[in-house]
């Protein structure tokens, strides 16, 4: 539930596709030069071969080498039926992200009437305030919680 790419400044008229299309990431994936990880065999997949790194989408975007989206139409096979449910199941956790982020952020839940440029710092701190978080909740759950004592409790801080 972590942001890992951030690109705010597109047009809300804009399409996803129109905004990907224009953005650093986005001529970043279509001309390879992202530096994924190399492609990989996926443990219980091996006779499928190695596999490329590979981002989600909706029927808004391009097929790519690295960017899925569901097969179109009504008419599919199960196998590709299957297949869209799948990567509408890991499209779910971006939406989640979202609204996670939103929940955390009252600005987000209605326009921002500022000048586009504090708008843009605004959204990318709110990303970045929300990784920070999120990051210190994981860290905090795989740690064992000692039995608390009758002295000052632990209060949580900014430390690291």
């Amino acid at each position: 539930y972590l942001f890992r790419v951030v690109d705010v400044g597109g047009f809300g008229k804009s399409s996803d596709s129109g905004s990907l299309r224009n953005s650093a990431f986005g001529e970043s994936l279509r001309d390879g030069s992202l530096q994924l990880p190399p492609d990989t065999v996926i443990p219980g997949a091996e006779r499928l071969g190695p596999l490329p790194h590979v981002f989600v989408g909706d029927e808004a975007f391009p097929l790519l080498d690295n960017l899925l989206r569901p097969f179109p139409g009504r008419q599919l096979t199960r196998e590709r039926r299957m297949f869209n449910y799948r990567l509408s199941r890991a499209r779910l956790v971006l939406e989640c992200t979202f609204g996670i982020l939103s929940s955390q952020w009252r600005m987000l839940r209605r326009v921002i009437t500022t000048s586009p440029e504090v708008v843009e710092l605004c959204v990318k701190a709110a990303c970045v305030l929300h990784n920070f978080l999120c990051r210190k909740t994981i860290r905090k759950s795989r740690t064992s919680v000692e039995e608390s004592t009758d002295e000052a409790p632990d209060t949580p801080t900014l430390c690291d």
